[in-house]
């Protein structure tokens, strides 16, 4: 055991230097400097510059380099000279005390990440002509640095390789740079001129030259295949999206995307931009904190709306309607937009709404009608939008109520609704949510709702109602029984009717109600030269027995579907379907299939599916024959044989 543990002490001891941290050597430099260094074995006689400390503190217990400093091409060690050829990560990471020119030797292939990170005593930097990479975060937070010399065979600035140099002033990228990481010049808020994007750059990452807002021009090389600049904006040619914009950038009529912080806080950006009607994107931060005064127009063509797209624009104002086509609304997307002093309409497409979207929206005013197809929330959505008013619902799809959603709301005046499907309600969700009239929760079993302040403020009177025979599930739950005003009715939204009148009608025989148990008895009618084929409720085919009978605990929206009559026995053999014969799945080599339909031989309605892939084997061998309905009305019948 002894043997062992001396062993692993000298394993140790030898990757170690015996001490002296992760170098092998050190060298007083001509500027007077201690600078350390790891010889790079397997190379002839080539030595990386490194740190004698720790990782987290690169020079602990040992003396950090400061003043003017000239790093050696070579060094000379037990008499053998050794080519300084590598510079390590974190080598003089945090050396605030360095100044003046920093010049890397020609010898020097590569500079590691964060090697010079918070140097920001350097002016100066000038890099070896051979260089063709740039660390990430080599020399990030040298705000000193007003100049750099690039090398004229450099490939790659990884990422964040200059962000934070706040004192560049000028940019000169050279002709075989071909790859900028993202934010490789984040926040290099002294570039004033023009940038100019070389032909060579195939790659520009997110964010590369975010809150450099003082530019005055970019300008792509036309011979570039990947970008282009149009009204000072850099631009992707594939998606037509503003990567980087200036304080000079109008937006071109036919952009599709504004890209991740392109306008973000831009001073001079005092109107609000008219955005294109071919905008389908507006990513993350685009236009975080900017200053503009005046009511924002979204077009029509906008799909997507990214995290912290306009939060803290306080001089938005007017209303703000979200198009129909917008599915998405990131986090903090508007947050802190105070200014907003109408209406806020939400299109009828959105499925997300992201953490804090709309919070300290205060001034929005008016009903908040939340789309049912939404189907999430995050957390304090709405909190202190305390301008709304009259009714809320609670979107049928939703099945959590997340924390803080609807706090300090305290404008609704009329009813709470919950849709069907709410499971749960989080802390402070509905906090002082105090003018209720009434609340009508749909779901038949009580939300669970046990964490702290959901219902804070809400009179303990104030009447619920709640569906047929779920009074008990709610004066038992935690939470809910604090209330005392209980009611019970059928509450839900009922609706059975035709898709085509003029092939059909549908006639209810029994409306639900608690007397009846919540029952629904509905009946297609179809007319002359026409049939009827199937119910569907909400999303989903339920019976092709034309008088349905269904409980309803849920909104209910039942559609009748009618056809003119068809003769099953002009199937034809021509439909691309495979295989057949089939021992079960049947695949249907069609586009825009609305929906499958499968009768027996007799022309007996056995089932339908919306799916292109078709499962018959469930049922007994035999000849089955299959309809399909396209999309355009379309209508193929054929057999196939289940073996």
């Amino acid at each position: 055991m002894k043997k062992a543990l001396l062993i692993a002490s000298l394993v140790v001891l030898s990757f170690y230097g015996f001490g002296r941290g992760y170098y092998d050597f050190s060298v007083v430099c001509e500027t007077g400097q201690t600078l350390y260094y790891k010889i790079i074995y397997g190379t002839d006689h080539e030595v990386r510059l490194t740190y004698p400390g720790s990782l987290n503190d690169p020079y602990q217990g040992f003396e950090e380099p400061q003043g003017e400093i000239i790093l050696p091409e070579t060094v000379v060690y037990e008499g053998q000279t050794y080519a300084v050829t590598e510079i390590d990560r974190n080598t003089f990471r945090g050396c605030a005390n360095l100044t003046g020119t920093l010049i890397i030797p020609n010898t020097v292939k590569t500079i590691g990440s964060l090697a010079f990170w918070y140097c920001t005593g350097f002016t100066q930097l000038v890099l070896p002509n051979a260089m063709e990479s740039i660390g990430h975060d080599a020399f990030s937070d040298c705000s000193g640095l007003t100049e750099v010399t690039f090398p004229s065979a450099l490939q790659v600035i990884e990422s964040h390789a200059f962000s934070d140099c706040s004192g560049l002033v000028s940019l000169t990228l050279p002709s075989s740079l071909q790859i900028i990481e993202n934010r490789a010049f984040w926040s290099c808020t002294g570039l004033t001129g023009t940038l100019y994007i070389p032909a060579s750059v195939d790659s520009i990452g997110p964010c590369v030259f975010s809150y450099c807002n003082d530019l005055d021009a970019i300008i792509v090389d036309p011979d570039n295949p990947k970008y282009y600049s149009e009204n000072n904006a850099l631009i992707t040619k594939n998606d037509k999206t503003i990567l980087t914009a200036c304080k000079n950038t109008v937006i071109p009529d036919d952009i599709r995307g504004i890209g991740s912080y392109a306008f973000a806080s831009m001073s001079t950006l005092t109107e609000v931009p008219e955005l294109p009607l071919t905008l389908r994107i507006i990513d993350d931060h685009a236009f975080y904190a900017c200053p503009f005064i005046g009511n924002l127009v979204l077009p029509d063509s906008l799909e997507f709306i990214g995290e912290c797209a306009f939060s803290f624009c306080h001089g938005l104002n007017g209303s703000l309607s979200i198009p129909d086509a917008v599915t998405q609304i990131g986090d903090y997307a508007f947050l802190e937009c105070e200014g907003f002093d109408g209406t806020l309409t939400l299109g009828q497409s959105l499925t997300s709404i992201g953490n804090m979207a709309f919070t300290w929206c205060t001034g929005f005013t008016g009903s908040l009608i939340i789309p049912n197809s939404v189907r999430t929330m995050g957390y304090s959505t709405f909190s202190h939008c305390s301008g709304f008013n009259g009714s809320l619902t609670i979107p049928e799809q939703l099945t959590v109520l997340r924390e803080g959603s609807f706090y300090d709301c305290s404008g609704f005046s009329d009813t709470l609704t919950i849709g069907s499907f709410l499971q749960s309600i989080e802390a402070l969700a509905l906090y002082n949510v105090s003018n209720l009239s009434a609340i009508i929760a749909k779901p038949f079993s009580a939300p669970q709702a046990s964490a702290d302040g959901i219902f804070a403020f809400i009179p303990t009177d104030v009447p619920i109602w709640v569906s047929c025979g779920s009074v008990e599930s709610y004066q038992n739950a935690a939470g809910w029984n604090a209330f005392t005003n209980y009611n019970e009715d059928f509450i839900y939204a009922f609706r059975a009717t035709s898709t085509d009148e003029s092939l059909g009608t549908v006639v209810i025989l029994q409306e639900p109600s608690c007397d009846n148990g919540s029952v629904a008895i509905v009946q297609a009618v179809p007319k002359e030269n026409a049939e009827f084929y199937i119910w569907k409720n909400n999303d989903f085919f339920v019976s092709s027995n034309p008088t349905y009978t269904l409980e309803v605990k849920k909104d209910c929206d039942l559609k009748a579907y009618f056809r003119l009559y068809d003769n099953l026995d002009e199937a034809t053999t021509e439909i691309p379907f495979y295989p057949n014969p089939t021992k079960g799945l049947i695949h249907i080599d069609l586009s825009e299939v609305q929906f499958v339909e499968v009768f027996d031989i007799l022309g007996k309605f056995i089932f339908v599916s919306e799916k292109a892939t078709i499962d018959l084997s469930g049922l007994p061998s035999g000849v089955y024959v299959v309809k399909i309905t396209l999309s355009d009305g379309q209508i193929k019948i054929g057999r196939v044989l289940k073996e």
